[in-house]
């Protein structure tokens, strides 16, 4: 059988300041509805982390009219840090 997207979930989207953030995806994607807010270890993102996992705190908000959800993220255990190459076209995926 052949298997088909057929729609999203979530988006994972890290940040920062998951707070301040909350309100900038409100304001301009009219994610208002937080589903979540929590602060926890992401045992989950192990293959994404280096193995080690790390504190994060997170928000998972919504908009009524429908649509996928946004997981707003930081970590609490590290600082952020840029990615070590240029991004280029496609280095996000969804976009192309």
């Amino acid at each position: 059988m052949k298997k088909n997207i057929v729609g999203i979930q979530q988006f994972g989207i890290g940040v920062s300041d998951a707070k301040q953030s909350f309100g900038w995806y409100h304001h301009h994607f009219g994610m208002d509805i937080p589903v979540f807010e929590e602060a926890a270890e992401a045992n989950l993102m192990l293959p994404y982390t280096g193995g080690t996992p790390h504190k994060r705190h997170a928000i998972l908000a919504i908009n009524m009219k429908g649509g996928a959800g946004f997981e707003i993220w930081q970590y609490t255990s590290r600082t952020p840090v840029d990615a070590d190459f240029d991004i280029m076209l496609g280095d996000y995926g969804i976009l192309v």
